[in-house]
């Protein structure tokens, strides 16, 4: 009988104690990386939603730009039988003009730009008497009207900027 130790490795095999370590596992490609992925997926997702949301911010700033650069004529009409009014009309922003000694018939036509809606005030003088009655038109279509009666009677008409701009679509 050949004298074997029990403990001397056979041919192919690692000597005893000793742990063969199994082979490493295949890199993963750098994009195929869940620590890569993530972060990645998150910067796209944020470059979109940035990108949509400045699209839709430029749109909303073009709308308000064309808004603002709109001209509108509106024409401002009196009528009744009174021949001695004072006139008040708005001529756009906060600018406002005054006439005196008006008498029924009387029209002016003013282009007002942007926001800006329209006012008219007529009352009767000392010496005009009767009825009074101030309209605001676009397009020719009466956007407000108003009468007044009597001896300093004030008949008073407004228009908003939206009545403006929905009288010319």
């Amino acid at each position: 009988m050949t004298d074997q130790n029990p403990y001397t490795p056979q041919p192919g095999q690692p000597p005893q104690g000793y742990y063969q370590q199994p082979p490493a596992p295949k890199k993963k490609p750098w994009y195929k990386r869940a620590i890569i992925m993530v972060p990645l997926t998150l910067i796209v997702l944020f470059i979109l939603f940035v990108g949509g949301c400045s699209a839709l911010f430029s749109k909303a700033a073009d709308e308000v730009d064309k808004d603002m650069n709109a001209e509108h004529t509106i024409t401002y009409q009196i009528s009744g039988d009174t021949t001695d009014a004072n006139v008040t009309y708005s001529v756009g922003e906060a600018n406002t003009t005054q006439e005196t000694g008006v008498a029924s018939g009387w029209s002016k036509e003013v282009t007002v730009k942007g926001f800006w809606g329209a006012s008219l005030t007529a009352s009767n003088g000392m010496n005009g008497g009767g009825t009074v009655t101030c309209q605001i038109l676009v397009n020719g279509n009466v956007i407000n009207e108003n009468t007044a009666t009597g001896d300093y009677a004030s008949a008073s008409c407004s228009a908003s900027a939206d009545d403006i701009e929905n009288a010319t679509e």
